[in-house]
């Protein structure tokens, strides 16, 4: 059987200038990459600024690093739904993405009232689809927001025949969803599945979890294989592994990387050859 396909997500190395990230993804051993707009305020590790939209150099040190090395651009990250805010913003983010060739750009929401997340998300899929671009939803378990079935359902009655669903493992089980939950839905609605681990019991803030600690897949206590093995067997799946204090003490991003490739390829293997 052949290796599983496996992405390296941005937020694994929070700030790394891009084509250097997708360098760093290679060598590790990974297939694919998602990338962010632009360098996030949050910057742990001190990267130098820098912008996808901005700087046309970038674009193209970047569009040569993922040719050279065979990679594929599968997520563009960065553009999210804010209060009072609206998603016309993002127009030079969609441009940028669709220049690169992205597969999929992702949807992450930090609006609650639920009516305007609709429309806004609406607009969004729109302006991409425009652009040539397909879109993604991100299940989140942020307080306030839908249970999985409704978000699926509102994902679906996006305009065009709706939008994908994206599954990030600590989102999903945070909410408290089950696998058993999976059967309830149309798989098809699920287009990309980040993986992670997480002790669940021993996570005291959960957005300081969520942005720099999480866990290689098996290190935790999140039902993986279970998932994994619930999803189409075809559905792209990434590591969404950034681990900020395993960093700062000196164990190199490629290390610790190529050691979470092989696991987690390992246990989608497993869960694969269950079904």
């Amino acid at each position: 059987m052949a290796a599983p396909v496996l992405g390296l997500d941005h937020l694994s190395v929070l700030g790394m200038p891009p084509a250097a990230f997708v360098s760093l993804a290679a060598a590790a051993g990974f297939d694919e990459v998602s990338l962010f707009a632009h360098r996030l305020d949050i910057n742990p590790f001190g990267y130098p600024d820098w912008s996808l939209v901005a700087d046309k150099d970038l674009r193209r040190d970047v569009r040569i690093a993922l040719d050279d090395r065979g990679m594929e651009l599968a997520l563009g990250e960065g553009c999210t739904i804010l209060p009072g805010s609206d998603v016309g913003r993002h127009e030079p983010v969609l441009d940028m993405f669709a220049e690169l060739g992205a597969r999929r750009i992702n949807i992450v929401s930090f609006e609650n009232d639920v009516a305007r997340d609709f429309d806004q998300s609406c607009k969004l899929a729109e302006l991409a689809t425009a652009r040539g671009l397909k879109l993604c939803a991100e299940f989140s378990a942020r307080p306030g927001r839908s249970g999985f079935a409704e978000f699926m359902r509102r994902a679906a009655d996006m305009p065009g025949g709706g939008v994908g669903v994206l599954i990030d493992a600590m989102h999903f089980f945070r909410a408290g969803t089950a696998v058993a939950a999976l059967t309830a839905v149309d798989p098809s609605r699920i287009v990309h599945l980040q993986l992670c681990d997480i002790g669940l019991d021993a996570v005291r803030d959960y957005m300081e979890a969520a942005m720099h600690e999480r866990l290689v897949p098996g290190d935790g206590s999140l039902a993986l294989e279970a998932l994994v093995g619930a999803l189409p067997a075809d559905l792209p799946i990434s590591l969404e592994l950034p681990q900020k204090r395993l960093t700062l003490s000196g164990v190199g991003q490629a290390e610790r990387l190529m050691r979470a490739a092989a696991v987690s390829r390992a246990l989608i293997g497993r869960a694969r050859a269950r079904r």
